[in-house]
């Protein structure tokens, strides 16, 4: 369950009043930040965190985000308690807290911490709504695979990726998605799709998707050898760091296969 900090604190009891709802889930955080938090000047950490959150609280209400937690440097908020559109709404969020994470740190004249990568995972399902203000909670597994999606961005060497309820309800307005992959998740009784939302922050152009297309597809046939050297021409030649997670894995279960 995901709840207010003031909820989770117990200093106020959730109301009983419940409702079930369709939602989006953000899980936000800073790759890296508690590494840098054991090293880094106490005063500067502290002043880059607060301009951080008051970026994102602003980022989050003017697509009609709610907050749900804090615990570090991970921050969850939640779409669609008005909003048809929420999955929309949540990736364009997405899209403007890593371009307003980025001018933060670049253009702030007394930041002095090294660039920070932001990663998100966004998630869509239903889940049972109570409270509200400070006592507002949500429960369900939406919340829960949105923080799993957000944490899997460093085995893939993404930064956004969503779940398969998401991109179906937000590919219509989005060009950039790509699928990345089939995997089992905890919890989950079948494999599930996952989906990277592509950024010009991070990908200088996008022309050399189709060949990862057509490689992922060869991949998931049962073409390895084929699939590998799809991979590894865009990990050596664009820096596709998805590509280079699949090579690697092609060429693991190549090893195994050989020995």
């Amino acid at each position: 369950m995901a709840t207010t900090k003031e909820s989770q604190s117990g200093t106020r009891p959730v109301t009983p009043t419940s409702q079930k709802h369709e939602v989006t889930v953000l899980s936000v955080s800073l790759r890296g930040f508690a590494r840098l938090a054991e090293s880094a000047p106490a005063a500067d950490l502290i002043a880059f965190f607060r301009a951080y959150v008051g970026q994102l609280e602003a980022v989050a209400a003017t697509h009609g985000g709610q907050f749900l937690r804090s615990l570090g440097d991970t921050v969850v908020w939640v779409h669609g308690m008005a909003q048809a559109d929420h999955a929309v709404r949540a990736c364009h969020t997405a899209i403007e807290l890593v371009h307003r994470a980025h001018l933060l740190q670049t253009q702030s004249p007394t930041n002095t911490l090294p660039p920070l990568d932001i990663d998100i995972g966004i998630s869509t399902g239903p889940v049972v709504t109570c409270g509200t203000g400070a006592d507002f909670a949500v429960i369900g597994d939406v919340v829960e695979f949105a923080a799993h999606l957000r944490s899997l961005n460093t085995t893939y060497g993404t930064h956004v990726l969503l779940s398969e309820p998401t991109w179906r309800e937000a590919r219509k307005s989005f060009s950039n998605f790509r699928e990345i992959d089939v995997r089992q998740i905890h919890g989950r009784p079948e494999p599930v799709r996952l989906y990277e939302l592509m950024l010009p922050r991070h990908y200088a152009e996008l022309g050399w998707v189709a060949e990862f297309s057509r490689g992922y597809d060869l991949y998931h046939a049962g073409l390895r050898p084929q699939a590998r050297l799809v991979f590894q021409h865009l990990a050596e030649h664009v820096n596709d760091p998805v590509s280079r997670c699949l090579l690697e894995r092609c060429s693991a279960l190549r090893r195994r296969r050989d020995d």
